[in-house]
This record gives C-alpha cells, structure tokens and sequence, in this order.
C-alpha cells in the first residue's frame, strides 16, 4: 500500500510539473502556439486591459420652432409653439371677424395709397422749388448783366444766348446723372436685398443641414448605435483632445491606421437624450424653446495592464470520414492568466462590446473561470493530455481554406493528399545591365499546414498563392504542443496532417448539443423501462411465423384426411347392391 501510494503520489506530481512547465513555456508573448493534433491555432493578440473606468461629455444643443419634430411627444406637447405637431384643432372664424379684416385690409391699402401719393406730390413741390431758384439766380444774374448791356447790347445779347444754352444742356446732363445715379441706386439697393435672401439661405441650409445630423444621431442612439455625428467639426476636437489628454490612452501599432475619433467611438458604452424646456433657465421669451442634451459615456481601458493574454482562436476545417468538420465549441478570444491557472474567454455573441482587432479591451469582461472549471477541451489542448472532452462539428466551409496569421504566414487546409507548388523568388542581380531573376524551386506542401514565406518570395500552389510580406519583417516564433510539452519550431513547413489524422491523442467524436443528448438520455430511459415487457413477448415475436406454419398444415391435413374419409365413405355406399327376386 505505501508503495502504490508513493507511486501515484510521483506520478501526480510529474504530470503537474510538465502542466506548470508547459505553462511557462508557452507563455510567450508575440507568439503563435498551435496544437496540431487538433487542428488549433492561438495568435497572440497582448495583454488584456479591462475597461473599468467610466467618464462621460454631454453636449447641449439650442432648439428652436423649427425643430419640434425631433423632440419626444411628451416634451412637444408642454410646449405651446409645438401644439401644431401634436393638436389638429382648428377653430372656425366669425362673420363679424371677417368684416373686421376686410375693413382693416381696405383702411390700410387706402392709406398706403395716400402716403405714396403724398411722398409723389412732395417730390414735385421740391423738384419746382429747384426750378424757381434756378430762374431766379438766372434773373438776378440778367439784373447784374443789365447794367452793361448798353455798351454792347448785340454782344452781350449772342452771349447770354450762349450761356443760356450751355446752362440748359448742363442742367439736361445734370438730370441724366440724376437718372443715371437713381437706378444704380435701386440696383444696389436689389443686390442688397439678394445678399440678404442670399445669406438667409445659406442660414437656412446649414440649419436644416445641421437639423438633417442630429436627426441621423437621434436615430443611431435610439437604435444603440454609438455615434458623434451631432457634434460640431470643432466641438467634436474638442471632445477627442479632452479625452486623450485628461485620460492618458496609449494608441497601439495595430490602430494607427485608425482615424482618432473611430477609435474614441469604439469605447462608447452608453449614450442618453434628454430635452430641457426653456422655461427651466429663461423667462425670457425667445425663439427658443429649449436645449437638447447629448449624454455619452465612455468605457476607457486600465492603464495598468492585467495578468491575462489575449489570444485569438483559429480552428482549421478537415476532412473526417469523407466530410469537412473542425474542432467544436471553441471561444473566438481567450484569456490565458498562467498566474492564478484560469481563464476568460468570448463567443461570437459577445465580440459587441470588444475591439480587439484595435486595442486588447472591451467594455464587459466575463466571467473568471478556473481551468478545471472552464473550457476542459481547450484546457486538454494547452497541457499536451489526450483529447477526451473534445468533439468535431460539421462546417459548411470549403476547402481549400487558407487563412493569413500574419504578413507572409498561413494556414491552410485543402481535400488532396498532398500540393506541388513552386517557390518562386525575385532577384536583382548586379550585372552590366540591369537584370531580374527569378528562382523557381518544386516543393511538396502537406494537406494542412502552416506556412511561413519569406520576403519577396510567392509559392504558387494549383488553386492560389502564398505572397510573402514585400519587406522584411521580425516575425514571432511558433510553439507546438505536443506530448505534454512545448517545442519551438523554425522551419518553414510546419505539417499538422500528419498529426490530426492519427488517432492516437484524438478519437474526433461529433458534438452533441445539449437537447440532442437529453433526447438520447430519455430513448435509452425508456428503453431499459420496457425491457421486461419485452422479454414476455420475445418467445411469441421469435415463434409467431413458425406457428402460422404448422397451423397451416395442420388445417390442410384435417382437410385431406375429411375428403379421403368422405371419397370411402361414398365408394362404400356404391359396392351395396340389394338384389329383389320374385
């Protein structure tokens, strides 16, 4: 007994010293670590930031008449410029108030008729005024003349002939400048009048403009649709400047390709409307009938970062007993905190509220799992144990599937035995004239596989191409997990096929859901409850043909025996003849 219990206590400590071994070295940060016995590929993605600090910008908006039909029901029908959106009532007038008015409208054209005539009859007067002081200069100017006009009566006569007919063209010339001046003054005063409808269309546009967004923003908000479409250019600066510098948020390499403002509207958790009538901060009246309030909160990620690494999962498609399956139930991102030995991870169904592709954060973490407690299969997979919990799905993907791990690296998986490819690699070679060679090398790729190509370098398979990145790159290592161990591989072929079609680690069952099974459960419930039942009636189910038999031969028995008795018994009847003598 101590020797078993010595025994078991040695291996139970060695399988946790490969798990806690195992463990480490797969903590390679930038790395990919694959599982080729299951077809699994983890890309490292960086260490997770939880989004556990809330901070919020509101933005008030004036509203006006002209846009009740953007306010809530119940807020337009407390205020009385909005009554027309929400009553259609309409009060008939009076005869007495149409008399009314058509008085007032006759009484007001008569005295605008009297005015305009009167400003016509003062201009005359003004305009006979000039004339009369004209002619009296003109007479006092004659006066003056008078005196010397015996001298030389003929001279002085021609003379003021003359000066009479230069004053009359001068006074004709001084009316065409006077005409001339009075309809540029009523083409200015038009041009005015243009620019003035001019600029209140341009007013009118960059409302109705503005108007045309914030009902956009009202609808993306209400349809939980993050946006910051009802902020001015400047405002929305602003809010991002704000932001970036009250909060200190560190831009990865991965989201510098990013406008500043997508990344700031993927951390967006909530957004509200609120409307505040005027009544509440003016008493004033004004256009104005209120201010609608724009409240948005934002999820911003921990500037420490957590002890979990993200992981994005990729499950390969294979072909299993002539039909195309992968590995089922599998998370699309998961936590690995090497730590504390558990686990998070995330579903399709979650990736809403996550950005991962940007920035290691999301808005919800789930839930921490430890290992024994989470994900078994994908727990079976890190350690390097057999495959006992995992189970195959069907998927509608077709092969060949090629999926891009990084620049100048691929999965792929395809329904051959094997590829023949060519590698073909771009060289400039220096001679006297500038030359391009191309090196193409024959190279035989597995079914599934792993492929690193290097720069300028494309392998041309029957079916597609592998481009390597246009320059070099630093690439990560990969890590394999095989037989409770880790290894490091550098080859540029790394062949899973050979791993995933032997059943030794993996029996590749199919994945029954939870329905599915319970149904299974209750079958053979019901089947081991009629059991005996069934054991009564097997003897009649096994016999029942054979007796069927042998009554059939029996009655056609009973009924050749009956015929041969009734045949005799007639002949019989025949042979007896009675003879009567006289």
């Amino acid at each position: 007994m101590n020797l078993t219990y010595t025994l078991t206590t040695i291996i139970v400590l060695y399988q946790n010293c490969m798990s806690v071994t195992l463990e480490q070295n797969t903590d390679a940060n930038g790395s990919i670590i694959t599982a080729p016995n299951a077809g699994l590929v983890l890309l490292y993605q960086g260490q997770y930031r939880p989004s556990n600090r809330v901070i919020f910008s509101t933005a008030m908006l004036p509203m006006t008449t002209e846009t009740c039909y953007l306010l809530p029901i119940a807020a337009a029908r407390k205020i009385p410029a909005c009554n027309n959106f929400t009553s259609n009532i309409r009060h008939k007038r009076l005869v007495g108030d149409i008399i009314s008015i058509g008085m007032s409208t006759v009484a007001l054209g008569t005295a605008t008729t009297s005015l305009v005539l009167t400003k016509s009859l003062q201009k005359k007067v003004n305009e006979f005024e000039g004339q009369l002081q004209t002619f009296s200069n003109r007479v006092e100017v004659g006066e003056a003349r008078m005196i010397q006009f015996d001298k030389n009566q003929i001279r002085f006569g021609l003379s003021l002939q003359q000066t009479e007919h230069l004053v009359n063209s001068t006074v004709d010339r001084v009316n065409q400048h006077s005409t001339t001046l009075e309809i540029q003054n009523n083409r200015l005063d038009e041009h005015q009048q243009f620019l003035k409808s001019l600029q209140q269309r341009i007013i009118d546009n960059e409302q109705a403009t503005a108007n045309q967004f914030l009902h956009l923003a009202i609808h993306d908000i209400t349809s939980n649709k993050p946006t910051l479409s009802f902020l001015h250019p400047l405002d929305m600066n602003s809010v991002v400047k704000s932001i970036l510098q009250q909060n200190n948020i560190s831009i990865p390499v991965t989201a510098e390709q990013l406008p500043i403002v997508e990344l700031i509207m993927k951390l967006i958790l909530r957004q509200q409307i609120e409307f505040i009538p005027a009544e509440r901060y003016s008493n004033t009246s004004n256009i104005e009938i209120g201010k609608l309030m724009f409240t948005t909160f934002y999820a911003l990620p921990n500037e420490q970062q957590s002890d979990f690494s993200i992981y994005k999962t990729i499950t390969s498609p294979f072909i299993h007993h002539n039909k195309i399956v992968r590995l089922a139930q599998m998370p699309t991102y998961i936590g690995i905190n090497r730590k504390t030995n558990s686990s998070i991870s995330w579903t399709n169904d979650d990736m809403a509220s996550c950005i991962f592709h940007l920035v290691t954060t999301c808005r919800e973490t789930p839930a921490e799992k430890a290992s024994q407690y989470g994900n078994t299969c994908l727990e079976q997979i890190m350690i390097g144990k057999a495959l006992k919990n995992c189970r195959t799905e069907h998927t509608s993907t077709n092969l060949p599937y090629i999926q891009q791990l990084q620049s100048g690296r691929w999965l792929i998986s395809t329904n051959t035995t094997s590829l023949h490819c060519i590698k073909t690699q771009i060289e400039e070679r220096l001679t006297k004239e500038a030359t391009v060679w191309n090196d193409n090398t024959q190279i035989t790729i597995p079914p599934m596989a792993i492929i690193t190509v290097n720069n300028g370098t494309t392998i041309q398979c029957p079916g597609f191409n592998l481009p390597g990145p246009a320059i070099p790159e630093t690439r990560s290592t990969i890590n394999i997990i095989r037989n409770l161990s880790t290894i490091e591989e550098h080859s540029d072929i790394i062949d899973i096929h050979k791993d995933i079609i032997a059943n030794t680690t993996w029996e590749k069952l199919p994945y029954l859901n939870d329905e599915i099974d319970q149904l299974l459960q209750e079958m053979s419930l019901q089947q081991a409850s009629t059991t005996p039942q069934s054991n009564n009636i097997q003897w009649h189910n096994q016999h029942s043909g054979k007796l069927m038999i042998c009554l059939a031969i029996l009655i056609a028995a009973l009924i050749v025996v009956s015929a041969l008795i009734i045949l005799y018994l007639k002949r019989s009847n025949n042979n007896k003849i009675t003879i009567t003598l006289p």
